[in-house]
């Protein structure tokens, strides 16, 4: 099996499901590694329908197998979260979630289930607090290993 690219949902409250919706749509016309997302399944329908995407999910587990990833249906690794709305102002409430993602995506690397992952918008300022500069000094610190990640 070619190895997978996961992709993190990142803020629920941002353009991010309109970019993973428009390259889903779009993933026909690239020769490109299989992907799947990393995200809330109930929040990726909220914001599809209010969105006007019609696109079917399929709920992935953590020990996918290739043909899990192929079809017509968006893959997706679920990660718990509840939003009422599809889209609601930017705030910490989401931080946890956010994180889960990527607890998950760094577990999918560890177990050598992805080659690597790409993570959608996250607000720095909510997120990290003041605490880390950004995402890659976030996954530097996770790790222990400061200045080993690559921009």
């Amino acid at each position: 099996m070619k190895k997978p690219i996961a992709i993190i949902a990142g803020e629920p409250n941002s353009i991010s499901s309109e970019i993973i919706f428009k390259s889903w749509k779009l993933k026909k016309k690239y020769i490109h590694k299989p992907f799947f997302i990393i995200g809330n399944i109930q929040l990726l329908n909220l914001q599809m329908k209010k969105l006007n995407y019609k696109i079917e999910i399929k709920k992935i587990r953590r020990n996918f197998k290739a043909k899990d990833l192929k079809g017509k249906k968006l893959p997706v690794y679920n990660i718990k979260y509840k939003q009422k709305k599809p889209f609601e102002k930017i705030t910490s409430k989401s931080n946890k979630y956010i994180f889960e993602c990527f607890n998950a995506a760094l577990q999918f690397a560890k177990d050598k289930k992805i080659i690597g992952f790409i993570n959608c918008p996250v607000a720095k300022e909510s997120l990290f607090k003041n605490k880390h500069i950004g995402i890659t000094e976030f996954l530097s610190k996770k790790f222990s290993k400061e200045g080993l990640l690559k921009t």
